[in-house]
């Protein structure tokens, strides 16, 4: 954690120094630096939830290996590879960050952003420092919604033909998504509040309302990939799985009721397995994910809806 708190610093040193030299105007000295230390403590976040959602996929990885087949094991071997490489992940990042100072460069040139923006070498570095780790964290929102793509192919996983829905694996799979979920909605609702307060602020321009649709679409787009993609998914394997566990209890079982009362009783434990496989979920969604989801989507949106309001 030493590493990122002595980056994430690096703009506000940077600006003291420069305070120096040639201060800011006073009627926005206190924005200025006020942004300055909002991006260094959103780097810090962003350092949390990677190392919080790094976490959580270690503790699932024991079942996930035991759900997995020989194929499952290989796709996700490839995909590890691929996607834990440095190379990436870096080149990811730095696209992100130079992106993110280009668009602040813009912003900044509009006539009149000026008399309310203040941007100096302190600011290109918050937003350049910010944005690659913000980067990392959309990398592996990418990089992780696939991951349900390439396990959810057929023959990959083996689940519980009894209960599929409630194999170990599956459930703490799905429960790392939604985690995940969250923890991205909270992250564009921090990344998106200072882009939302220049933009929607500031002087009438057709730059500024670009920015406004393009934030607004990699909001939206951000947090259902990882909301919707993931469960989708899973959801469509539970239920492929539990309808073919049906399909041979009842291939076992009488073909009429007339064959039941003329004596021919199957045995009485498929109709057990029968009634507890009815019983078990046909999805990884339940009520509460449903209400999580939404509550997730409002978040990663408040910047907007405080916007509108306002």
């Amino acid at each position: 954690m030493a590493a990122p708190l002595v980056v994430a610093s690096a703009p506000v040193m940077l600006a003291i120094v420069l305070g120096w030299r040639s201060p800011p105007p006073q009627q926005l000295a206190v924005a200025y630096y006020g942004w300055l230390i909002y991006f260094s403590l959103l780097v810090l976040v962003v350092t949390a939830f990677s190392w919080w959602g790094v976490r959580i996929f270690y503790q699932l990885t024991p079942q996930l290996e035991k759900m997995l087949s020989v194929a499952g094991r290989g796709a996700y071997d490839r995909w590890a590879n691929i996607t834990t490489a440095t190379g990436p992940q870096l080149a990811f990042s730095m696209l992100f960050s130079v992106v993110s100072v280009v668009a602040i460069r813009v912003a900044a040139s509009v006539p009149g952003m000026s008399q309310r923006l203040y941007v100096d070498q302190a600011s290109y570095l918050a937003v350049l420092v910010a944005a690659f780790f913000i980067g990392g964290g959309v990398y592996w929102i990418v990089v992780g919604t696939t991951l349900s793509i390439v396990l959810t192919r057929p023959g990959h996983l083996i689940l519980h033909w009894y209960a599929p829905a409630h194999t170990p694996g599956m459930e703490l799979l799905s429960r790392c998504y939604r985690m995940g979920f969250y923890g991205s909605s909270v992250g564009v609702a921090l990344c998106l509040f200072p882009l939302l307060a220049w933009a929607y602020d500031g002087p009438d321009s057709t730059l500024l309302l670009i920015v406004k649709i393009a934030l607004f679409l990699t909001a939206a787009t951000a947090t259902s990939l990882i909301a919707v993609i993931p469960q989708w998914r899973l959801s469509a394997v539970v239920a492929e799985r539990r309808r073919r566990s049906l399909e041979e209890i009842n291939a076992l079982l009488p073909d009429t009721v007339e064959r039941v009362s003329e004596g021919d009783r199957s045995d009485p434990s498929l109709l057990a397995w029968l009634q507890v496989l009815t019983t078990t979920p046909a999805t990884t969604v339940k009520e509460s994910t449903v209400a999580g989801l939404l509550l997730g989507m409002a978040t990663a949106l408040l910047p907007y809806i405080i916007k509108i309001l306002a």
